[in-house]
C-alpha cells in the first residue's frame, strides 16, 4: 500500500532516498520531508513539501537525484497504480505542483514514469559514473588529458587525501567552506548553492561515517576540497571548490582522482561525478575525461491541482507585468515561480 511515510521505507536504494538526507534538505528549503512509498520500498518518491500559503504546498525531490524508485519486479500496471495513489495523496495534502529529479542510475524507473498519466518526463542533461572496482582499469579508461594532469600535479608536489569529515571541516572559515563558497561566488552560482551552518551540521549528523572530505594540498595548504557521500557500494561527488591558480596546476584533476582511488580501495563499485551546468560545458568535458559511463539525467513535472496552478500563475504574471501564457510557455516549472520568489 502506498502511504505518505514520515520515516524511510525498510529498503532505500541510495542516499538521496534516505530520511536523514531528505530532512537536511527540507531544513535548508524551509519545508518538510516525506516519502510517498510502500513500507517495503518497492515504490518510493521522496519529496520536500514547502508552503505556498492557505494550506497549499508545492513538492520537489530533495536536492540531488531521487525522483521515483520503482523496483524491477513492478509491472507497468502496478507502477501506474502506484503513481495514481501517489497523486491522490499529493492532492489530499494540498499540493499544487510536483517537480522530480530522477536518479540517473535508475533508467527502468524513468522508463515506467514516462507513461504515467499527467507526469511529463524530460531529459535534462548528462551525468557521469565511474566504475571503481578495478584501479588499473579505471586509470586506463581515463582520457590522456586527465592522466597527464594528475602526473603533472604529482610532479608539482600536490597530494590528495580522503578522510571522514570532522565538525571543524564544515565550520565557517574552514578550508572546505572557504574554497567551496569562493568558487560558487566566482562562477555566479544561485544563492541556492550557498548553504548555511545548519545545513552543514545537519549533513554531518545525518550521514555520519558516510560523509567524507576530499582534500588536495600544495605546500601544506589545502587548495581544493570536496564532500563525498557514500551509500553502500555507491559514492557521490557532492560539493567542491578550488583555488583558481592551483586548479591550473592540476588540483581539480588530483581531487577527483583521489576520490576515485579511495573508492577503489574502500569497496565502492561506482562513483557518481554528476554532470556540467549544461550539457557539453567545460565542467562536463572535465568529468567525462575520467572515463565514466554517460547516463541521462531526467526531470519530471506534474500539475496536481490545475485550477489553483492556473490562478497562481495568473497572479505571478500580474506581478511580472506579463501574461500567464508567456509564463507557461517559458522553460520554467512551476510557472508561478518564474522570475524568482
Amino acid at each position: 500500500m502506498i502511504e505518505a511515510l514520515a520515516d524511510e521505507p525498510s529498503f532505500v536504494p541510495d542516499v538521496y532516498f534516505t530520511d536523514a538526507y531528505g530532512r537536511v534538505d527540507a531544513l535548508d528549503q524551509g519545508g518538510d520531508w516525506a516519502s510517498i512509498a510502500t513500507r517495503s520500498g518497492t515504490w518510493q518518491m521522496p519529496i520536500v513539501l514547502t508552503e505556498l500559503g492557505d494550506g497549499l504546498r508545492e513538492a520537489t525531490s530533495p536536492y540531488g537525484y531521487s525522483g521515483i524508485h520503482a523496483a524491477g519486479d513492478l509491472t507497468t500496471a502496478d507502477a501506474a497504480d502506484a503513481w495514481a495513489s501517489a497523486r491522490t495523496i499529493l492532492q489530499d495534502h494540498g499540493v499544487v505542483s510536483l517537480f522530480l529529479r530522477f536518479h540517473p542510475m535508475g533508467p527502468a524507473s524513468v522508463g515506467l514514469a514516462t507513461g504515467f498519466d499527467g507526469l511529463e518526463v524530460r531529459r535534462r542533461g548528462t551525468t557521469f559514473m565511474v566504475r571503481t572496482d578495478d584501479l588499473d582499469g579505471m586509470w586506463d579508461r581515463m582520457q590522456g588529458r586527465s592522466r597527464t594532469a594528475i602526473r603533472k600535479a604529482r610532479q608539482r608536489g600536490l597530494t590528495g587525501l580522503v578522510r571522514p569529515v570532522a565538525r571543524e571541516d564544515l565550520d565557517p572559515g574552514s578550508d572546505f567552506r572557504t574554497l567551496y563558497e569562493g568558487t560558487m561566488l566566482r562562477v555566479g552560482a544561485a544563492d541556492r548553492y550557498l548553504f548555511d551552518d545548519a545545513y552543514y551540521r545537519g549533513l554531518m549528523d545525518a550521514l555520519g561515517a558516510g560523509l567524507q572530505v576530499v582534500e588536495v594540498r600544495e605546500d601544506e595548504a589545502v587548495v581544493a576540497s570536496a564532500l563525498m557521500m557514500r551509500h553502500d557500494t555507491r559514492a557521490h561527488y557532492h560539493l567542491s571548490g578550488s583555488d583558481p591558480a592551483a586548479s591550473r596546476r592540476g588540483a581539480n584533476a588530483m581531487l577527483v582522482w583521489s576520490m576515485l582511488e579511495w573508492c577503489a580501495g574502500s569497496g565502492v563499485e561506482v562513483c557518481h561525478l554528476g554532470g556540467g551546468v549544461t550539457d557539453g560545458d567545460g565542467l562536463a568535458v572535465f568529468k567525462r575525461s575520467f572515463g565514466g559511463q554517460e547516463a541521462a539525467f531526467h526531470v519530471g513535472q506534474a500539475i496536481i491541482d490545475p485550477v489553483t496552478y492556473a490562478r497562481l500563475t495568473r497572479e505571478r504574471a500580474s506581478q511580472l507585468a506579463t501574461t500567464a501564457a508567456a509564463l507557461e510557455q517559458a522553460d520554467f516549472f512551476p510557472a508561478f515561480r518564474a522570475g524568482g520568489g
